[in-house]
């Protein structure tokens, strides 16, 4: 049980991390991630500026696989997630 006392919500580290390679630019990994608000900020923004989300998505990418695996439960598994919440 998390900080908040939620219960671990399943998210993987490395299906997150490929998404976030793989189809980074349009938010895809936010959608997985639970932080639709922010995946639908992407999802407009690669319509707008198609490879400055290919980059950020590539950044994060290597943000997710570089996090620890603990790091990674605390701050995707362990949390509610608001919608429009920003997490690095």
């Amino acid at each position: 049980i998390g900080v908040d006392g939620v219960l671990n919500r399943g998210k993987r580290k490395t299906p997150a991390g490929i998404l976030a390679l793989l189809l980074g630019g349009a938010g895809v990994h936010k959608f997985y991630l639970g932080n639709w608000g922010i995946g639908i900020i992407y999802l407009v923004s690669c319509f707008f500026m198609p490879g400055v989300s290919a980059v950020i998505g590539v950044v994060e990418a290597i943000r997710i696989f570089t996090l620890s695996d603990v790091a990674f439960n605390d701050k995707y598994n362990y949390q509610n997630l608001k919608p429009f919440e920003v997490m690095w």
